[in-house]
């Protein structure tokens, strides 16, 4: 049987000294925004009464006291209101009986465990599930500092009301439209996690909805062909990795891992075989070559290269990027649009569609899985020869083009 009570705590009293001012003491801030760091708080004693005892005071707030299903005794805190504590207390011996009968919907033993503590279960769980380290690098940071600025102690801290009004504010300080979509991903996921662990009854945020995101924050354009002969000019140190990048469309990351093992160059066919641990998607893929990249690569490959060896020592900065555009006379801005190392990856779209590739070779090339990001994504309008295209159009009325011929000989 529940127990509902008042707690009782000893009377406290605020020490001050003999000029009046109130006298304090360091100490380690175990809540609040400056957990974990030394601070100082007023110096306090229990206060007695004339024959040395002590003097207690009551809680505001009620208590349960109950014995949970693996009978330990628990106490978790109530409300003000005797009533609604009272109610509480009923619906968690409801969920007891449940519980020793075999039925489990949530686990009372999780609601006084600190937030932290759920957080870092969490994160064990994804290692085990084999996420990337990114990932969880990723979500640890950001669910880390939802919990430390909304002051998430227990589960039921958690409101949806206080985290949309956190994430307004943080979107008129300047956070992007996709990074406030992620922050409530992360923070859905966690308590969807709660839920399926036994640990939340239910998703408290799981009507939240995101942000509508109008433009990418990033706007690219393609680098056209006379540029990247410039760049590779101006930029000899850098060439192959810029000539890869443009004609293969690999990221940073997948160019960083890049082994010689992956690069089959005396293959009928040569391509790169993308191992799945290196790929943004996680899936292994296969990359053609073109002679011109395949030239590249085979001049620059050693001739006591070991498959596992690098193909480039070093993937350079994006200011080092920026660097050889101007080295080059490269405006980095045209029209608003901007040309980094990622807009490469545009390039290769953009001169797949303009070379007379199919769609669906481009896709396979890019290595999409929505066509709509290869048609208006990577492929840059400004360099798709729109006259050249209509002009392919087979003539529909031949009568015409004739009288035409006729009138510009005079007969």
């Amino acid at each position: 049987m529940a127990r509902v009570f008042k707690p009782k705590y000893p009377k406290m009293r605020t020490l001050r000294g003999p000029d009046g001012r109130m006298l304090t003491v360091r100490k380690f801030a175990t809540r609040g925004p400056n957990k974990g760091k030394l601070i100082f708080v007023p110096k306090r004693e229990p206060v007695r009464d004339a024959d040395g005892n002590l003097i207690y005071v009551e809680s505001r707030k009620w208590a349960i006291e109950y014995v949970a299903a693996n009978r330990r005794k628990r106490t978790v805190a109530g409300y003000t209101d005797k009533t609604a504590t009272k109610q509480r207390a009923a619906e968690i011996e409801r969920k007891i009986a449940r519980q020793r009968e075999g039925i489990f919907d949530v686990d009372f033993d999780h609601a006084d465990r600190p937030v932290t503590k759920h957080i870092l279960d969490y994160i064990a769980d994804l290692e085990r599930a084999g996420r990337s380290p990114e990932y969880i690098r990723k979500v640890q940071s950001r669910v880390g500092r939802m919990q430390h600025e909304l002051r998430w102690a227990r589960l039921s801290s958690i409101r949806p009301d206080k985290l949309t009004d956190w994430l307004g504010a943080e979107r008129r300080a300047g956070l992007g439209e996709r990074t406030v979509n992620h922050y409530v991903e992360v923070a859905i996921a966690f308590c969807n996690w709660c839920v399926a662990q036994q640990r939340l009854e239910r998703n408290p945020l799981q009507l939240i909805s995101k942000a509508t995101v109008v433009d990418p924050r990033v706007v690219r354009r393609s680098a056209t062909i006379a540029e990247l002969a410039r760049l590779l000019r101006d930029a000899p140190k850098r060439a192959l990795v810029y000539i890869v990048a443009a004609l293969t469309g690999l990221r940073r990351k997948e160019l960083r891992l890049l082994e010689w093992g992956d690069v089959q160059l005396d293959a009928e066919r040569p391509h790169i075989v993308l191992r799945a641990v290196t790929t943004k998607s996680k899936r292994g893929d296969t990359i053609a070559l073109n002679g011109e990249a395949t030239d590249w690569l085979r001049e620059a490959r050693p001739f006591d290269a070991q498959p596992v060896d690098r193909v480039f020592k070093s993937i350079p900065t994006p200011e080092t990027f920026r660097r050889d555009l101007i080295r080059a006379k490269i405006p980095v801005e045209v029209d608003g649009k901007k040309l980094d190392f990622h807009a490469l990856r545009m390039t290769l779209g953009t001169l797949l569609a303009t070379s007379g590739a199919s769609i669906r070779e481009a896709m396979e090339q890019m290595r999409h899985t929505d066509v709509r990001l290869t048609t208006k994504i990577y492929t840059d309008p400004r360099l798709v020869d729109m006259h050249g295209a209509v002009n392919r159009i087979p003539r529909i009325s031949p009568e015409l083009e004739k009288r035409e011929g006729q009138r510009a000989t005079g007969t």
